[in-house]
């Protein structure tokens, strides 16, 4: 897994125990910094996670020769959480993290729905510069960013909200807006387990560990269906909290019934 933008490593943390490595690149040595000892204090190994400073969009900024290795490539997951917004050409962005993943992987990108399209106002208010520039845009309309997926030869797309609304910073004061989560895989096979589904021993013959191409599945049968029995070692269901609409062959993340209310802060 790589987590771009990583920051201190919230979104690698709570994934990192259905990942067999974690790669994080920010483009802040301290964040980097910081994100290897909050690793470490987690009780992760460097080999198992470790962040490095480096920037996708502009290399010869942070130059860094890491970024260039295998260690760097084929990702079966890459992630950008709450951080897309802060990116001027974030078609680019998009562009350059898709670059990183493994034919099947899956791209995920946590982040603000656009004001305009989430209170049901349209203009043409899209960008803006505030805050000296730190922040670039407002929010995201689901047209944009799924025709950068798409662009970026992405295929599978899905857009959901989160059920909670989150303060997002506006000119003066605050407002609620909608955290959006969006999610996208360029997915060639899935490695599934075949009990996920009731018609399994039926429709395929056997339960178990099995590749699927998420392109000729059984009839009425989704990848974005695909749940784990209830009795099944890692749990029924997904749910990851802030990425609650990631895959369900995903495995469930077993922090996801503590309660994270205390990050969104004062309401």
């Amino acid at each position: 897994m790589l987590d771009y933008a990583c920051g201190n490593g919230v979104a690698s943390r709570a994934l990192a125990p259905f990942m067999s490595t974690v790669r994080g690149m920010d483009i802040s040595s301290g964040m980097a910094e910081q994100y290897n000892i909050m690793a470490l204090k987690a009780g992760y190994t460097p080999t198992k996670m470790q962040a490095v400073q480096g920037d996708l969009i502009d290399p010869e900024l942070t130059p860094s020769a890491e970024l260039d290795t295998p260690a760097f490539f084929n990702f079966d997951l890459v992630v950008m959480c709450m951080a897309l917004h802060h990116i001027e050409d974030y078609e680019n962005m998009i562009l350059q993290l898709s670059k990183r993943l493994r034919p099947g992987g899956i791209l995920l990108i946590v982040d603000w729905v656009a004001h305009y399209e989430s209170s049901g106002l349209h203009n043409d208010i899209r960008a803006m510069n505030i805050s000296n520039g730190i922040l670039n845009r407002m929010g995201f309309a689901e047209d944009d960013v799924k025709r950068a997926y798409e662009k970026a030869g992405l295929e599978d797309w899905s857009w959901k909200w989160a059920s909670v609304p989150s303060q997002v910073p506006g000119e003066s004061g605050q407002f609620n807006m909608k955290v959006q989560i969006l999610l996208t895989a360029a997915l060639s096979a899935t490695e599934a387990l075949a009990d996920q589904w009731p018609g399994a021993e039926k429709e395929c013959g056997r339960l178990g560990v099995m590749k699927w191409d998420p392109h000729d599945l059984p009839e009425g049968v989704y990848p974005s269906e695909i749940r784990k029995c209830a009795d099944h070692p890692m749990g029924a269901g997904n749910y990851w909290g802030w990425g609650e609409y990631m895959p369900d062959w995903i495995p469930r993340n077993p922090l996801a019934d503590r309660d994270w209310t205390w990050l969104r802060g004062p309401n």
